[in-house]
């Protein structure tokens, strides 16, 4: 993950993402740092700050080193998602750790997270009680690469968990498995 993101913004309207993926079947990522309305868990905005462009028509094609006018044309980007994010006065939510069938969360701010195959919960440890829980089942994969493939449901491969005590709200990034062929989505989810 990108440096203090998640973060949520100083009202608690907002939570900010950083959703990074590889270009292709290149080993570059490209970075869109997507803001979610924490209250109903949608996405409202995104800020990109490298792009599959960037690389495509910014890069060497050999070497996928940028031409160094679009590394400042990112430059200035990471600049304008730094500007909004100070503006918004965003702050870093609480990393619960990464957790997955065979692997609970670490304790953090008296909340540990745990996922047990289908639902995501995370206990308040102070209290007891589940503060927040999320059934978490499988997904779609992408369409294949090859039209002969079918591609299965994905399983949750792992659930990186943060949270706001304070604001009740919670960031799931959701990695699943897949195959070769079919797409393996990483999902965001946020809610109170």
């Amino acid at each position: 993950m990108v440096e203090g993101l998640p973060a949520l913004s100083a009202d608690g309207a907002l939570v900010a993402v950083p959703d990074m993926e590889r270009a292709g079947e290149r080993e570059e990522r490209v970075l869109t740092v997507r803001i979610f309305d924490a209250g109903n868990g949608k996405a409202v905005s995104e800020l990109p700050v490298i792009t599959y462009r960037d690389y495509d028509e910014g890069a060497d094609p050999m070497t996928a080193e940028l031409h160094d006018a679009t590394k400042k044309a990112v430059e200035e980007r990471v600049i304008a998602v730094e500007r909004e994010l100070t503006r918004g006065r965003y702050r870093p939510l609480t990393a619960l750790g990464t957790v997955h069938e065979q692997r609970a969360g670490q304790e953090v701010d008296g909340l540990r997270a745990s996922f047990d195959g289908t639902e995501l919960v995370v206990i308040d440890t102070r209290t007891g009680q589940a503060r927040w829980r999320r059934a978490i089942g499988p997904e779609a994969g992408d369409a294949p690469v090859a039209s002969d493939i079918e591609c299965e449901p994905s399983r949750v491969a792992e659930v990186s968990v943060w949270a706001s005590r304070e604001a009740g709200v919670i960031v799931a990034h959701v990695s699943y498995m897949g195959e070769d062929a079919c797409g393996s989505p990483a999902v965001f989810l946020v809610w109170r």
